[in-house]
């Protein structure tokens, strides 16, 4: 009996070992509409931030989200940050598939946080548009 509770032990701790060497945030930019996705599905723990600045000056970007961009509901979240870190908002499951979000400015941030279970697509940029902007 003793050894199946050692060996439990050793494997909680080597879990929580895991899930704290996985859970590190991360930044990455990216210069291209490309760049702005996470992996599909994305892994469990994960906290990572993309950031995109338009090469031009712009009022606003209007950002559009591929039709399979989703979370798991209520646990995992996409937030869209402007330039200056002002949150444009926080969105969980399938609310942008397909859909446009304006960020104002020529610069904004998306972060991808999720829990340590059940994975969806994640989430892809397939285009950006400049409002107001000059070369």
């Amino acid at each position: 009996m003793k050894k199946n509770i050692w060996v439990f032990v050793l494997i909680s701790f080597c879990s929580i070992l895991f899930a704290l060497s996985v859970s590190a945030a991360s930044t990455v930019e990216v210069s291209t509409v490309g760049g702005l996705q996470s992996a599909h599905p994305y892994m469990n723990s994960t906290d990572e931030t993309w950031v995109y600045a338009h090469p031009y000056s712009a009022e606003s970007l209007e950002v559009t989200f591929s039709a399979e961009t989703e979370t798991e509901t209520n646990y995992d979240f996409l937030y869209i940050y402007d330039a200056n870190d002002n949150l444009v908002g926080k969105y969980s499951g399938s609310v942008l598939a397909g859909e446009t979000v304006e960020v104002t400015g020529n610069t904004f941030k998306i972060r991808l946080t999720s829990d340590g279970s059940v994975q969806r697509f994640g989430f892809a940029v397939t285009k950006i548009s400049a409002s107001g902007h000059s070369h």
